[in-house]
């Protein structure tokens, strides 16, 4: 029997109320009511009520431990599109933190040209803007397309095909790069089983019934485990073993390694499709369970991968290493502390990061590492022909960061002028030298984006040049020096 938007938003209060201190449930109300209010006789495609969609988003949300005030924007997250409700409105009526979020879900889905290339790549350019400064608003358009993918039958076949590709090849590595790892792995299956349901079904249906048949065998080995982590003195450590998700495997089957054979035989041979986990308390507990582990069973060295020492630059953390159960049976086993473990699965923007860091403002390095992994997400979404973004669309833009990991967009080929005076006006007219990525550079650096420029000025002295007219490349910069250089000129 399927819920009720009544019980569904009911579930999501005592979901936030055992996973947060205290949680505003007053901004889900405040915000279901007036969803209500504005959806009230809509329907989808489907059939279905449009209510329904929005609470669905919003329990995507909380599942994946997202703060009240998002999982409140999640249920508006389309109402200033699909209402008479306007930005004004809402500002007066839903919680400042909720409103801000219903803002930034405005300005991605706003573009401001007709061409579908462009629009495609001002998609792109707004998700990376975006998923720096508030990744939040970016993880409740994932939501969005999550739930959008589970009820995409009633769409025409091409343009459910269209949409899941994007999911596949934009919005599930975006995903990834901010650190949500869990809504990664449910967008990649849902728009696999969207694109080949075939080749979905034949290796869902081989790999459950394998692993059915395998579960005293798993059973065992998570015993071992657990007996593992007991010797070392972790008495309370968690540990598991599940099934690899469907699309992994997949695209396993079409790596190079095992190019043209057929995916029966595939399957029928692979050997690694259950991944254990061990969470621990500590980091030093995870190495001493590596090497006892590594003491009892045989294992792959070059499958062996230290990602604590070595974090990925999404802030994934954990060693991972490939176990031979038996000759014809590997297993990987993730090594990582809890703390570790909630991090991988919800990233940096749930309110579990804050577990971690606190309730400051996001620390400057973990920021500009953030920015770092989502541009390479874009260099890949830019490269991949699939996303129909050509050469001539090459971004006219460069991103670069402060030292407080503040993203700053800048025309390309800008220079470190151009960047103080972007930052302030007064940095420029006192710019005495620049650093990027901590190496003293000239002013006519070109800047690249994922740079990080710091700029030294002078305390009370204004140091404006004739000759950075040259230099700067943006129209504000040269125009803040030109009217400096008028209050000096006699």
């Amino acid at each position: 029997m399927t819920e009720s938007p009544d019980q569904i938003v009911s579930t999501i209060k005592k979901d936030l109320a055992s996973q947060l201190n205290k949680p505003n449930l007053e901004v889900i109300d405040s915000a279901y009511t007036l969803a209500q209010i504005a959806h009230e006789g809509r329907k989808r495609l489907d059939g279905s009520d449009h209510i329904l969609h929005v609470v669905k988003v919003a329990k995507i949300l909380s599942d994946i431990k997202m703060d009240e005030y998002t999982v409140a924007a999640g249920i508006l997250h389309d109402i200033e599109e699909l209402s008479d409700f306007t930005l004004e409105d809402l500002e007066q009526e839903i919680h400042p933190k909720v409103f801000n979020k219903i803002q930034g879900i405005t300005k991605l889905k706003t573009f401001t040209t007709k061409r579908s290339d462009a629009i495609y790549y001002e998609r792109i350019r707004n998700l990376l803007v975006t998923a720096v400064n508030d990744p939040s608003v970016v993880v409740i358009r994932l939501a969005e397309k999550l739930h959008n993918l589970q009820t995409i039958k009633a769409l025409p076949r091409k343009d459910q095909i269209k949409i899941a590709e994007k999911t596949l090849h934009i919005y599930a590595p975006l995903a990834e790069q901010i650190g949500m790892q869990k809504l990664k792995r449910e967008l990649d299956n849902h728009a696999f089983k969207v694109i080949d349901p075939k080749t979905y079904e034949q290796i869902s249906s081989f790999y459950s019934e394998k692993f059915a048949s395998e579960q005293d065998l798993v059973d065992r080995f998570t015993r071992k485990l657990q007996k593992i982590a007991d010797k070392v003195g972790i008495s309370n450590a968690v540990v598991y073993g599940r099934q690899k998700h469907v699309y992994s495997i997949y695209r396993k089957w079409k790596s190079p390694k095992y190019k043209n054979k057929p995916l029966s035989k595939f399957l029928e041979n692979l050997h690694d499709h259950v991944a254990f986990t061990i969470l621990t308390n500590t980091q030093e507990e995870c190495y001493a369970v590596l090497s006892e582990l590594h003491a009892s069973y045989d294992f792959l060295p070059e499958e062996l991968d230290d990602y604590i020492k070595n974090p990925k630059p999404n802030g994934y953390r954990a060693i991972q290493t490939t176990i031979l159960i038996r000759p014809d049976l590997k297993a990987e086993v993730q090594i990582k502390t809890k703390q570790m473990h909630e991090y991988n699965e919800y990233g940096p923007a749930s309110h579990l990061f804050y577990k971690l860091y606190g309730s400051k403002k996001r620390p400057s390095d973990v920021r500009i590492k953030h920015m770092k992994a989502l541009m390479q997400w874009r260099q890949n979404a830019l490269d991949n022909p699939e996303t129909e973004i050509n050469e001539a669309l090459e971004s006219p833009h460069i991103y670069v960061l402060t030292p407080k990991g503040d993203i700053k967009e800048l025309p390309k080929d800008s220079t470190p002028v151009d960047f103080a005076y972007k930052v302030h006006t007064t940095l420029g007219d006192r710019l005495k030298r620049a650093y990027v990525n901590d190496k003293l550079v000239p002013l006519n650096y070109k800047l690249k984006t994922g740079d990080v420029c710091r700029i030294e000025a002078f305390a009370n002295k204004n140091t404006v040049n004739p000759d950075w007219l040259r230099i700067a490349k943006t129209a504000f910069a040269r125009n803040c020096i030109r009217k400096a250089l008028s209050k000096t000129r006699p």
